[in-house]
């Protein structure tokens, strides 16, 4: 649904988990958040403030492996045996730039996932701009179809 009028959102006490299963297998390079315009907003402390994306894979073997070739993608520690975090965001509704950021993957991690499509991805809304909850409009994933049907690594299923 593209409708981002005021109200028509997915809220959700922060943190906030939402994990998407995409139509196709992608290497994923950039990802899209929408919030309603701030010159309509009642408030803008609804909004998402800090945004974490995460590669959703398989296997706790191809999550290492992955990581394994990026120190920067966990800088908690070890991986989730079932997700990476590609990157962390901070959205401003009072960016002039308008509601809608599309966050590119650095270099190095957009080269590594090249080789990794993907079919799930994980949002976690973990801080909001002072609300105990927060309102996302729409969320995208971008990426270039992996056309091979297949993701160079059988665990990654």
């Amino acid at each position: 649904d593209h409708d981002t009028a005021l109200g028509r959102c997915w809220a959700a006490d922060v943190p906030a988990f939402i994990t998407i299963r995409l139509a196709r297998r992608i290497k994923v390079h950039a990802f899209t958040i929408d919030h309603v315009d701030r010159q309509i907003a009642i408030t803008s402390t609804t909004s998402p403030k800090i945004v974490e994306f995460y590669a959703v894979i398989g296997s706790p073997d191809a999550a290492t492996r992955i990581y394994d070739n990026v120190d920067a993608f966990n800088a908690e520690g070890a991986p989730s045996p079932a997700q990476i975090k590609l990157a962390t965001s901070h959205f401003d509704p009072t960016d002039k730039d308008g509601p809608i950021r599309i966050y590119h993957l650095d270099d190095r991690t957009v080269e590594i996932m090249a080789r990794y499509p993907i079919e799930h991805v994980k949002f976690r809304i973990a801080q909001s701009h002072g609300e105990e909850y927060a309102c996302v409009y729409r969320l995208r994933v971008h990426g270039q179809i992996d056309e091979t049907g297949t993701h160079g690594d059988k665990y990654l299923n």
